[in-house]
């Protein structure tokens, strides 16, 4: 592309995305409220404004925290909304409730821009590896448009159908984040607390049927019990998602008891002060509950 990819927000997983654009030979202009020069080190180039990502760029990706922020950099002083035309493409790659997606979506349409529903399912560990997945949704000669640009960014990208397909397959991914930590959790005890050898039992479970990413990727540090510098996955970023995973439950008529447990589990987390912490840390709430249970004897357990 012969105009650099505007890039709203670089933070945790923004600046990974804008670096791995870099790396493939695109010129990337950014945006970041507060700048830490992090992408101009990297290669990129700052603007000052938001308007003058949409001015100089016809493709951009913005990656947000909240919706308050997208309001800030859409609709605020110099925001980007008044500078879109009907050559613009804007990948919303953020985690919002879908409603705040398709606001936006009707009023860059009155402007003749496109939005695409587009999500990240990956730590920003993964997106900095490429080893994330990008989901896209929405107009499909747009989406397809945009798969190369975002197969820059990560090693793997997909058109999931209609606007708002990405935003509830992000929540199902985040579904089974929850249950797949809390399972590995339990594992692991069962593990520690069976006696066996935690580093060989690791090593060989991670091989087997049983295993899964979030036991790959927290089994070693739930075993150290480390979940700070870094939390490469926050109890208070996950958290986020836990409310709108059940509401789609009961919005689909599917029962979600795995994931109950688990919502139940991780806002006790949250409540307990453990929100800068990597969600691994639920081993230790797993952990203290089972040193303070009443233990059985083998007599009331043969009544049992």
């Amino acid at each position: 592309m012969s105009k650099p990819i505007g890039m709203i927000g670089l933070g945790r997983t923004g600046l990974p995305v804008a670096t791995n654009l870099l790396g493939r030979g695109h010129q990337v202009l950014g945006y970041r409220r507060t700048d830490t020069g992090d992408l101009t080190r990297a290669g990129g180039a700052m603007a000052r404004r938001p308007r003058e990502i949409a001015q100089q760029c016809d493709v951009i990706l913005s990656v947000l925290p909240s919706p308050a922020a997208l309001d800030d950099v859409m609709s605020g002083a110099d925001g980007l909304l008044e500078s879109l035309g009907p050559q613009h493409t804007v990948v919303e790659l953020s985690s919002y409730p879908l409603a705040v997606k398709e606001r936006y979506r009707r009023l860059l349409a009155e402007r003749g821009a496109t939005l695409l529903d587009g999500e990240i399912s990956g730590t920003p560990a993964m997106t900095a590896a490429r080893a994330a997945v990008i989901l896209l949704a929405g107009d499909k000669a747009a989406c397809e448009a945009m798969l190369p640009l975002c197969r820059d960014a990560t090693d793997h990208a997909q058109y999931v159908g209609d606007f708002g397909a990405a935003t509830k397959l992000k929540l199902v991914a985040n579904h089974l984040v929850a249950v797949h930590t809390v399972a590995a959790a339990e594992a692991l005890l069962l593990v520690e607390r069976g006696g066996l050898d935690v580093k060989l039992a690791i090593e060989v479970l991670g091989l087997g049927a049983g295993s899964s990413t979030m036991f790959k990727q927290r089994a070693g540090r739930m075993a150290a019990r480390q979940f700070v510098d870094p939390a490469p996955g926050p109890v208070g970023m996950l958290s986020g998602y836990l409310q709108p995973i059940a509401d789609l439950g009961v919005e689909a008529s599917v029962p979600t008891p795995l994931f109950d447990v688990a919502h139940q589990i991780f806002r006790r987390a949250l409540e307990g002060g453990r929100g800068e912490h990597d969600i691994g840390c639920v081993i230790e709430l797993l952990d203290d509950h089972a040193s303070n249970a009443p233990h059985e004897s083998s007599q009331e357990r043969k009544a049992r």
